[in-house]
């Protein structure tokens, strides 16, 4: 979706054709487009307004394409609402093959091949390939791009305890030609490997979380206070926690948006809190919608386990929680420390009271208060990112390379 925010160069833009038609751009990543954005989405999206860009949807294992031959396929999500981007959504003849070997690398040859024709068929002279996870290397190796850019957006070990650097991973930040690394601690462990390596924290739609939203009929009906976290019901947050404030503060309602993660244990610790009266658990809700419901709680929280997964993590919710001006309470993780001056750092069960307590008192909607946490949020709009990233981008691979967009 194009960014509404104006920069100096928007005057110049036709609307719906990308400023640099002369590169493309082919972005591999982990999932289907799809209504619950990750910043791969924001990246991608915006970058359609600068690149003609491919996102390549994962293709499916070589038996559920045989499944699923004979059925219609669905049309492109995003055909025709992004101006820019294209969906390569793998048909049944291109599956994900892993022996033979051979086999495996000659259908995904194949289907790079066509993501390029279709750039080429619309006037780009040079192709970049845009990773979105070190397991999609094979494709850097397959192709003759015109450059490679490996964007790191999460520890991919997804381990709780840290791990030895994954040697796949190693061997792409010293072959790609531009690293994008979005939180210090994963600039501190990755960074020096790269031949290239750039900061891209992760962002805000600004304008969408800051302006108000009327409020959602069925979030209307909860009592307030309300005390909420927005985003993947996942294994990583400190359940325990939660928990014991649901217990120890009956007097607040506590709202818990967001898809689930299928893990048997955390959905009976989930079901186990969505019997107390005082919780309100609410299914996944497009990224549209999710600012209504986020601008309507009156405390938003950032409730992580301290262990070696959610050290390298930057949450994309807490610069949404701040462009709606929200008082937010988070755990003591190095992406949320290097944020104090907006945000309530706490650790432990009384801490926590402590804290929610005090970003529930009229002084946290003070007027200065809030216009401080949406300018921090502000800073950190997509549109700001990834016309930084878009700009590296340009100076790697356009016509005159080195020169600025």
């Amino acid at each position: 979706m194009p960014d509404e925010l104006t920069t100096e160069r928007e005057g110049l833009r036709v609307p719906g054709v990308p400023t640099h038609a002369e590169v493309g751009v082919v972005a591999m990543v982990p999932d289907e487009w799809g209504p619950l954005w990750q910043p791969r989405h924001h990246v991608v999206s915006r970058l359609a307004e600068w690149f003609p860009v491919v996102w390549m949807s994962p293709a499916p294992e070589w038996r559920e394409a045989v499944r699923t031959r004979f059925r219609a396929p669905s049309p492109p999500p995003a055909s025709g609402l992004v101006p820019g981007l294209d969906i390569d959504q793998a048909g049944w003849h291109l599956p994900r093959i892993h022996h033979p070997r051979w086999a495996g690398e000659l259908l995904l040859r194949r289907r790079l091949g066509n993501a390029v024709a279709r750039l080429r068929r619309r006037g780009c002279r040079s192709v970049v390939l845009y990773l979105w996870r070190p397991a999609f290397r094979q494709a850097a190796l397959l192709y003759p791009w015109d450059a490679v850019v490996y964007h790191v957006d999460d520890e991919y070990s997804f381990s709780p305890v840290d791990q030895a650097p994954d040697p796949e991973e190693v061997a792409l930040l010293k072959e790609a030609d531009l690293v994008f690394i979005h939180s210090a601690t994963l600039w501190d462990r990755k960074a020096s490997v790269a031949r290239r390596a750039v900061r891209a924290p992760n962002g805000v739609d600004y304008l969408r979380f800051a302006t108000p939203c009327l409020e959602p009929p069925e979030l209307a009906s909860v009592p307030r206070p309300r005390v909420g976290y927005v985003g993947w019901l996942k294994q990583q947050l400190d359940w325990p926690l939660l928990e014991a404030l649901v217990e120890r503060h009956p007097e607040w309602s506590w709202v818990l948006l967001g898809p689930v993660k299928p893990d048997p244990a955390l959905m009976a610790i989930i079901e186990r809190i969505r019997r107390r009266p005082n919780v309100h658990l609410f299914d996944a809700k497009p990224a549209p919608h999710l600012a209504a419901y986020v601008q309507h709680l009156d405390v938003a929280l950032l409730p992580y386990l301290r262990d070696g997964y959610t050290q390298y993590i930057y949450p994309m919710k807490l610069h949404e929680y701040l462009a709606a001006g929200l008082p937010v309470v988070g755990s003591p993780i190095p992406a949320l420390e290097r944020h104090r001056d907006v945000i309530w750092i706490a650790d432990g069960v009384e801490d926590w009271s402590c804290a929610l307590r005090e970003a529930l008192e009229p002084r946290a909607r003070d007027p200065e208060v809030v216009a401080h946490r949406r300018r921090v949020a502000r800073d950190h709009d997509w549109g700001v990112i990834v016309s930084m990233i878009a700009e590296e981008i340009w100076r790697l691979s356009g016509p005159g390379k080195g020169s600025e967009v």
